[in-house]
């Protein structure tokens, strides 16, 4: 009975790895040819973008900075100056409705849109970006809502909280981010991340791969479909990584003060550690459990 149920698990879990390896492929196709599948014609066009708002609001007091946009890339540059920067491009007119809101009061600011544009209708080189320039000396908190567009943090930032849901599109951040609390949530997409440190951490990606070249902190990290690499630099408490299928590689960039506790359906467990050593008594674990795919653990230092 017990090797009737091995045989059954292990035919079930590769049907679900055959059907999931078929969107993962077809997703990664062209933008064009993904939104065309889903009867949305948006695609990455090189025409000139023309600036179509622009304003300037002073941070004092401010503790809060939401986005809610729909379709729109998004670029945090640093700046020197105490007041943020937002800038609105685009390379078609926009109506009234369409442009850029922005709302000042209660101690936070709200940039959102009044309508959100049909994306069924939308032309094919159609584009809007947003470039945000941000005092350096800002520490609050940053909350990011996106259906459609690729987020860009191109500066260092040290936040309070620093929140991200991100339905369609890929974030890159390019330098050091450091935060009590840092929650990215993704559908379809792949995250690249230079340096993490936060207390708190949450990431979470349906379809796409997730790198992440320094990490501190404690928190979860999964994708539903996708590889996920990271080195970490140092766990501070309880931690859990998975993925559904896909590859899990973990770079140790220190002598671990952990407990690993590693678990795959379907593939292999690669480490450099001797098993004894990887299960020592240690306060804090990290949890890593694979469907479909390997895990590699390797040292770093």
């Amino acid at each position: 009975m017990r090797k009737r149920y091995n045989i059954f698990r292990i035919v079930f879990w590769s049907t679900v790895s055959l059907c999931l390896t078929f969107v993962l492929t077809y997703l990664s196709k062209s933008e064009k040819e993904i939104f065309n599948f889903i009867g949305f014609n948006y695609v990455r066009s090189d025409e000139s973008l023309n600036i179509t708002a622009e304003k300037t609001i002073d941070l004092n007091n401010i503790n809060d900075i939401n986005f809610n946009l729909d379709v729109d890339d998004i670029t945090f540059m640093d700046s020197s100056d105490e007041k943020i920067k937002i800038v609105e491009k685009c390379n078609k007119e926009l109506s009234e409705n369409e442009r850029l809101q922005i709302k000042h009061q209660n101690n936070k600011i709200d940039i959102y849109r009044n309508s959100k544009l049909n994306i069924n209708r939308l032309d094919k080189s159609f584009r809007r970006e947003l470039i945000v320039y941000l005092p350096k000396s800002y520490n609050k908190n940053i909350n990011v809502k996106l259906s459609v567009g690729d987020l860009d943090f191109t500066s260092d930032l040290n936040l309070n909280t620093l929140k991200i849901y991100l339905t369609t599109g890929d974030i890159d951040i390019d330098n050091n981010i450091k935060c009590k609390s840092f929650i990215l949530e993704g559908n379809t997409g792949d995250a690249s991340i230079n340096s993490l440190s936060s207390n708190e951490y949450g990431i979470s990606f349906n379809t796409g791969n997730i790198e992440i070249s320094s990490l501190s902190g404690k928190g979860y990290i999964n994708t539903t479909t996708g590889d996920l690499r990271c080195n970490i630099f140092d766990i501070t408490g309880n931690s859990d990584f998975s993925s559904s299928v896909g590859d899990i590689t973990l770079n140790l960039k220190k002598e671990p003060n952990f407990k690993i506790n590693a678990s795959c359906d379907i593939g292999d467990i690669k480490t450099d550690f001797k098993e004894n050593s990887i299960r020592e008594s240690f306060s804090n674990e990290l949890n890593i459990d694979c469907g479909c795919g390997d895990i590699k653990i390797n040292k770093n230092y």
